[in-house]
């Protein structure tokens, strides 16, 4: 509870200073649109955007913004800061990510030491890492600098000094002897056939005081605030070793070693593009998805093993995920096969399906046409490619948590069913007008983990190959999810030959 109270007085003061912020809200917002149209690489319009869409409560596309900021200034020690707040203090929970929050706010107190805001940014930072010792320490040393400055302090400078004090008594600050737990997803457990290139490992490192770093390999994986980490790693062919080492906040440190055999898989040698989309964290809180982000970075690494080049986005927004799509059908004229794959929210309209971005706002029925994107453009897109084959996956049909206020609902729940175009195939996690499982205890969505059980299955032709999925899910579920295709392919396409 006092861990939770230390949080929130970090909250309630950030309210306070960004209400200070010199930066308005929905007209300069349009005036930073314009402007970023035109000079997509400034880093100092996204970070004063990210600043206003803050102050309008749009903490997602706040900290995005930030993030493309820093993406563009590694170096600017206001930007570094400004974005290990946000994560440190989000009102939206699942936004936060003490561990970034540590690095980056390390780095900006290296680039400014005597600054004493960025230093209280730092205390900020581990306390949402509930390292409340060093919390207090960095508070402490935060005060003396600004009080050796004669600067003024903000009393709830010394309000937080005094929960984080509250929180590291409660919590007992036991020194942590106990190191980090690894576990791995499905395909990263030492699989009997790898590829020799580009093997994805994933999984999660979990230990009560954060994960600091996971190496595989002698390679840093990238990891989340829960944890989760990847990397992808070439191997040498035939029996051979990978070593996964994780240390947490405490320099603890586990290590896993996998025994794997590299083979060269044989696919054949059509040139596959595949476009995927994940989309979890929504702008609506109660839409967030648990699965999709997992699903999208699950899809690339296998397909990838199958021969496909991917392009892979994860939680964008309306302008973006159009603009992907049609970048994608511009390049999928130069390929054999295209494969678009989603995760995330869909939903059915006036007998049209469409895709949910992560800025959705949908008051009513009426707003879906405008701010969601019609399954249509994808159809259309890849079609006008003129490619051999097409196949379309939606993992879309996730209860809609969008239609719950409306007065007049949709004609139904989950997706409406289509007919695929010559040449093509269309697949639903679920059957029309249906919803499906995001899944519960697992990494991935049910209809996922079972694409990703099969799909690189050697010597069956795709329809086989969705027929094992169908199986594998209606297992899974019980008989309550069983999914769904349509198509009109006019050839045998096999992914893998063995």
């Amino acid at each position: 509870m006092n861990n939770m109270l230390a949080k929130m007085i970090v909250f309630v003061v950030w309210i306070t200073i960004i209400s200070c912020v010199g930066v308005s809200n929905n007209a300069d917002i349009t005036h930073y649109n314009a402007f970023i149209d035109k000079n997509p690489n400034d880093a100092e319009a996204y970070f004063n955007r990210g600043l206003a869409w803050y102050k309008n409560g749009e903490y997602g596309k706040a900290i995005t913004d930030c993030n493309k900021a820093v993406d563009l200034a590694p170096n600017d020690p206001l930007m570094l800061n400004k974005l290990a707040w946000f994560l440190s203090v989000s009102p939206n929970t699942h936004l936060r990510n003490g561990p970034k929050a540590v690095q980056l706010a390390e780095k900006a107190v290296a680039l400014r030491p005597d600054d004493g805001r960025f230093i209280d940014t730092l205390a900020a930072a581990y306390a949402e890492s509930n390292l409340f010792e060093k919390a207090v320490a960095y508070q402490k040393k935060a005060i003396d600098i600004l009080k050796s400055q004669n600067r003024k302090i903000n009393p709830a400078v010394f309000k937080r000094l005094k929960q984080y004090e509250v929180s590291l008594a409660t919590h007992a600050q036991k020194i942590d002897k106990i190191a980090p737990k690894i576990l791995l997803v499905e395909n990263s457990r030492g699989i009997n056939r790898l590829p020799l290139s580009n093997v994805l490992i994933q999984g999660q490192a979990v230990d009560e005081s954060g994960i600091k770093s996971v190496y595989i390999n002698d390679q840093i994986a990238s990891i989340d605030q829960k944890g989760n980490f990847k990397v992808s790693i070439d191997l040498d062919a035939g029996q051979t070793s990978v070593i996964i080492r994780a240390t947490d906040m405490y320099n603890n440190e586990a290590t896993r070693t996998l025994i794997v055999n590299g083979e060269k898989l044989n696919i054949k040698q059509e040139k596959r593009l595949s476009l995927i989309i994940g989309n979890s964290n929504y702008t609506l809180e109660s839409a967030t998805l648990k699965n999709p982000v997992n699903d999208a970075i699950s899809m690339k690494s296998h397909l990838e093993r199958v021969g496909f080049d991917v392009i892979k986005y994860e939680n964008i927004d309306q302008t973006t995920m159009k603009k992907a799509i049609d970048n994608f059908g511009t390049k999928l004229k130069k390929y054999d096969i295209g494969l678009f794959f989603y995760a995330g929210h869909g939903i059915q309209s006036k007998g049209h399906n469409y895709l949910i971005p992560v800025d959705a706002k949908l008051e009513n029925e009426n707003d879906i046409e405008y701010n969601c994107v019609n399954v249509g453009r994808i159809l259309a897109k890849m079609e006008s490619a003129e490619n051999k084959t097409n196949i379309i996956i939606l993992d879309a049909c996730r209860n809609n948590p969008f239609e719950r206020s409306w007065i007049r609902s949709v004609e139904g729940r989950g997706l409406a069913f289509m007919d695929a175009p010559s040449g093509s195939l269309i697949a639903y996690a679920t059957s029309p007008g249906k919803t499906a499982s995001d899944g519960i205890d697992a990494k991935n969505g049910l209809y996922t983990s079972a694409l990703l059980k099969h799909i690189e299955t050697p010597n069956i032709n795709i329809l086989q190959m969705f027929q094992r999925v169908r199986k594998s899910v209606i297992e899974k579920s019980s008989g309550k999810q069983t999914p769904w295709e349509s198509t009109s392919l006019v050839g045998d396409l096999v992914l893998v030959k063995k």
